[in-house]
């Protein structure tokens, strides 16, 4: 569990953000950032920087909690797809030896 902005504006109540626990769970906190975007954007266009600002600074720890988890996430995905691509790269080396020896009569 991590705190933001409640120890530094003691008049604002505390917010408490949670890590996410699955890889979808950290997807849906990117994407509900998404939306908290579109209204950033609607905050800016009406001339509302003040509260653009307020709202950048409230998504900024999601986004961090998000992003470090799928960061860490992947790092354990992607040497177990290089190991699958391997066996496979493997599999298909021996299927073509065999059809090269069943080509020639060796099978």
């Amino acid at each position: 569990i991590e705190q933001s902005y409640g120890v530094f504006r003691p008049e604002r109540p505390s917010v408490i953000l949670l890590n996410p626990q699955s890889l979808d769970e950290a997807v849906g906190m990117l994407q509900d950032q998404r939306i908290a975007m579109d209204e950033i954007d609607k905050l800016i266009s009406s001339g509302d920087t003040e509260g653009a600002g307020v709202a950048v600074l409230r998504i900024l720890p999601r986004l961090t909690l998000a992003g470090r988890y799928i960061a860490v996430a992947m790092q354990r995905v992607v040497p177990r797809i290089q190991q699958m691509s391997d066996e496979l790269n493997d599999l298909a080396l021996t299927v073509d030896n065999h059809i090269g020896k069943a080509l020639r009569g060796n099978l």
